[in-house]
C-alpha cells in the first residue's frame, strides 16, 4: 500500500463520520450534475427543509437536506470543493477531537437548530405579509449548517487568549455577511454557529491546543536540529 493510500486510509478510520459525509454528498453531486434543470429543482424541493416539508415531514427533510448541494446557491461540483474545504478545516478536527458521537451531535445541533432560526424568521416575515407565500417552497438544503456548529464548537479546542480571538473573529464575520447580504441561510449559519459554542459541555473533557505553545515547541526542536 502506498504512502498515500495509507494515510488516506488513517484519515477515514480517525474520522468516519466526515468521510462517510462527504462520499454521500460526491454521490448525490454527481446524480445532480446529470439530471435535467427541472428535474433537479423537483428533486431539491422534496428533500429542502423549506416552510412546506418542514410542517409535512420534518424528520425526513432535517436528515436528507444535508447530503445535497443546491445548484441555484453555487455551480454543483464548485460547491463540492468548497464543502471538502471545510470538512477538511472543521469537521474532520472536530470528530478526531471529540470523538463520532458527540461530533454526531454538535452537528445535527447545528443543522436542525440553523435551520429552525432561518424558517422560522422566514415564517415569521411571510405572516406578517414581509415576504411573498411562494418561499414556503423554496430550495434549502446544505451541510453547510452543521459545519458551522462544529467551526462553534472548536472554539473550545483553543487556549485562552486564542479561543476569545477566535470565537470574535468567526462572529464578526458572520454578522457582517448578515448584514450584507440579509439572507435567512445568513441566519442559520450564524444561529448554528453560536449553538456550536453552546456545546461545550461534549468537550468539557478534551484537550485544548496552544497555538503559541505549539510554536515555541517547534521552534526550540528546530534550533536542536540545526545544532
Amino acid at each position: 500500500m502506498s504512502s498515500a493510500a495509507a494515510g488516506l486510509g488513517r484519515a477515514v478510520r480517525r474520522a468516519p463520520g466526515t468521510s462517510v459525509w462527504f462520499v454521500a454528498l460526491t454521490a448525490t453531486t454527481v446524480v445532480l450534475a446529470n439530471l435535467p434543470e427541472r428535474v433537479q429543482e423537483r428533486l431539491l424541493v422534496r428533500r429542502s427543509t423549506n416552510l412546506h416539508q418542514l410542517a409535512h415531514h420534518p424528520i425526513r427533510v432535517l436528515v436528507t437536506s444535508a447530503f445535497w448541494i443546491s445548484p441555484s446557491v453555487v455551480l454543483v461540483w464548485l460547491g463540492l470543493a468548497q464543502f471538502l474545504l471545510l470538512f477538511l478545516v472543521f469537521l474532520g478536527p472536530v470528530e478526531r477531537w471529540l470523538g463520532t458521537l458527540r461530533w454526531l451531535a454538535v452537528v445535527v445541533t447545528g443543522h436542525a437548530g440553523g435551520t429552525l432560526a432561518s424558517q422560522g424568521l422566514l415564517a415569521l416575515r411571510i405572516s406578517l405579509g414581509q415576504e411573498s407565500h411562494a418561499l414556503v417552497f423554496d430550495v434549502d438544503v446544505g451541510a453547510s449548517y452543521g459545519v458551522a456548529a462544529a467551526a462553534g464548537v472548536l472554539v473550545w479546542r483553543l487556549a485562552r487568549p486564542w479561543s476569545a480571538r477566535y470565537a470574535l473573529t468567526v462572529t464578526g464575520l458572520l454578522v457582517l455577511a448578515l448584514l450584507v447580504n440579509r439572507t435567512y441561510d445568513d441566519v442559520g449559519h450564524l444561529a448554528a454557529f453560536l449553538l456550536g459554542v453552546a456545546c461545550r459541555p461534549l468537550a468539557h473533557d478534551r484537550p485544548v491546543w496552544d497555538p503559541a505553545l505549539a510554536w515555541r515547541r517547534r521552534g526550540r526542536a528546530t534550533s536542536s536540529d540545526q545544532s
